[in-house]
């Protein structure tokens, strides 16, 4: 019980900003490898985590690849225009992200973009954001479960010009 107060404490102290909540990546069971379900861990993709977030290195990381091409993009339409996931998923790929796919819509508008970081890839987030020239990062596991990052489109993208016809 000591040990719980303590971490409570700790807990106390920590800056907002400097706080990351983030999942192991890994999978569900599935139901010939166990009777209730359970995550199963990607072992190199911790080993990634371990590196970012703790400075941690392992024999067995590997090197993620920050390459547009092998990211799974979900979109999540947070905005009021009811067409703009399509939009911005259509604009995604003509900027070289092939694997973008639209999700169901967030219940309630945003006013700005998050670019969350599903599986705690910084890198690959601020990438995005570069791209879009907009977004804030949010290293979370709040987004599509089956995503590398999570395009939450805020009211924000209708307010930044852009190339006409690019979406």
């Amino acid at each position: 019980m000591e040990e719980m107060l303590a971490l409570a404490n700790m807990g106390l102290d920590l800056d907002k900003e400097s706080f990351r909540m983030v999942m192991l990546p890994g999978r569900f069971s599935t139901p010939d490898e166990s009777v209730a379900s359970y995550w199963i861990m990607d072992a190199s993709a911790k080993d990634e985590v371990m590196q970012q977030y703790f400075s941690v290195s392992s024999v067995a990381a590997v090197t993620q690849s920050h390459d547009r091409k092998n990211l799974r993009v979900a979109i999540q339409n947070a905005s009021n225009n009811p067409h703009l996931g399509t939009q911005v998923a259509t604009y995604l790929q003509a900027q070289g992200f092939p694997n973008v796919y639209v999700i169901e819509d967030w219940p309630d508008a945003q006013s700005q973009t998050q670019i969350i970081a599903q599986r705690g890839d910084l890198d690959s987030a601020h990438m995005l954001e570069t791209v879009l020239g907009l977004g804030e990062v949010v290293p979370a596991s709040t987004g599509d479960i089956q995503s590398d990052l999570t395009l939450r489109v805020g009211n924000d993208w209708t307010e930044k010009p852009r190339i006409q016809g690019s979406y």
